[in-house]
């Protein structure tokens, strides 16, 4: 990079996280900080690289997801700071999966048993990790009217995924049309 690391940098923006909502509750959730200057980050790494581990660069594509919120734009209205032992004015919509490899519903069933009345279930049977792995018509339904009024699913739901990890192009264009 004939010394100008910001193309290097530039991967550490939110801007390239695909996973921007998580980034958004991650980076509204923790206190402002002043963003390093790329002299810091640049000695830091150099740091890392020359007396922690070789693999201080090759880690650049595997950061936390919470790295690079001293470049987040916005800042919430509001940020609830406590206490934490009340009933929430708005619900959370707890989703989980039955088949799941890292966050098992047993998982989302605690989160929700820890909100109480706060929060609602949503369980999607299916393989995969988090509800977003395969298509779910009936997930979609209840997401958009959690979103568009709050409106919670019954207790207890259970969608079931319209289409499997592997879908035929047949299916994969009809499903496109149905979501």
């Amino acid at each position: 990079m004939r010394g100008d690391p910001s193309l290097l940098l530039d991967l550490n923006e939110p801007t390239s996280n695909c996973d921007l909502s998580r980034t958004a509750v991650a980076c509204n959730d923790q206190p402002l900080f002043k963003a390093p200057t790329i002299e810091e980050m640049v000695d830091e790494r150099l740091y890392v690289y020359q007396n922690v581990s070789r693999f201080a660069f090759a880690a650049e594509n595997v950061e936390y997801v919470d790295f690079g919120c001293q470049y987040w734009p916005a800042m919430p209205p509001e940020k609830f700071q406590g206490p934490w032992n009340h009933t929430l004015q708005n619900p959370i919509l707890v989703l989980s999966n039955t088949l799941d490899p890292i966050t098992p519903v047993l998982s989302g069933q605690t989160v929700a048993e820890l909100l109480g009345s706060s929060a609602r279930l949503l369980i999607m049977d299916g393989p995969g990790h988090t509800t977003i792995a395969l298509p779910s018509l009936c997930v979609k339904t209840h997401l958009n009217a959690f979103f568009a009024n709050g409106t919670l699913p019954p207790e207890g739901t259970v969608c079931p995924t319209s289409a499997g990890p592997f879908p035929s192009p047949d299916e994969d264009g009809e499903l496109i049309r149905e979501l």
